[in-house]
């Protein structure tokens, strides 16, 4: 049986968003939310759920490197127990380690020739499609995940001739 998930990946400013298509398989970006509060963002959220048919919400715990938890990770725990508690009982909230997302978010960016701190809240929109895929590919290793944004490429070698012009160390020759 599929189900509809979906992943935030709670932060004090911005709140990155996630979420699978209807047949569980696609992971799609949501807009971020801003974290202007807990009722604003509580009513967001729950509408989320009623408009994508939500059956499950998982949260990203912020736990430390050695498995502690620090302070964020009690905001985090406390804000998922207010949002299961708005959400109807059909809807199971659950809390999931995120170590890494936001740095690896990051690194994909790097590596698209983006500069990360340009825009955080796509930062924070693919911890939270990493989140998803993690939790995906751990349910169901045989499954293919596909997302919305198109894998990262590796760089490709460039010839001498082609970079030497590039740096502006090469001339043209007119004819």
């Amino acid at each position: 049986m599929t189900q509809s998930i979906l992943a935030l990946d709670y932060g004090m400013k911005r709140i990155g968003a996630a979420a699978t298509d209807a047949l569980g398989y696609s992971v799609q970006p949501l807009p971020v939310i801003d974290n202007t509060g807990p009722e604003p963002v509580l009513v967001r959220i729950v509408e989320l759920v009623e408009s994508q048919r939500i059956e499950l919400v998982i949260v990203g715990l912020p736990l430390n490197m050695n498995d502690s938890e620090g302070p964020m990770a009690l905001k985090v725990r406390a804000f998922s127990e207010t949002l299961q508690a708005r959400l109807p009982e059909s809807v199971e909230v659950i809390l999931r380690d995120e170590r890494l997302t936001s740095w690896t978010a990051e690194k994909e960016e790097f590596a698209k020739g983006r500069l990360p701190w340009k825009d955080k809240g796509k930062i924070d929109t693919r911890a939270a499609m990493i989140l998803l895929e993690d939790y995906l590919n751990e349910s169901d290793p045989q499954r293919h995940i596909m997302t919305e944004e198109a894998p990262v490429s590796l760089p490709v070698e460039k010839s001498r001739r082609r970079d030497k012009f590039e740096r502006g160390k090469g001339r043209r020759r007119r004819r």
